[in-house]
């Protein structure tokens, strides 16, 4: 599954790093999605990701390269 995080957690974590710390920001839409598909129990195995940059350029650059994931 793969998730663009909203902006403003991308311009926080962008500031934050430009301070020379790397942030662990949760993405709570990936996490909720996640905990979702666990409740549900063993089925299919499922990578999650979160992804940065617009929408359109994500999850293109993912449809381009099924591989990678």
């Amino acid at each position: 599954m793969a998730h663009v995080r909203p902006e403003g957690l991308q311009l926080g974590a962008a500031r934050v790093e430009s301070q020379g710390v790397v942030p662990e920001l949760p993405d709570t839409v990936l996490n909720g999605v996640a905990a979702g598909m666990e409740r549900r129990g063993p089925r299919v195995p499922v990578r999650y990701e979160s992804l940065d940059g617009s929408v359109t350029d994500a999850l293109a650059a993912v449809a381009r390269a099924p591989a990678s994931w």
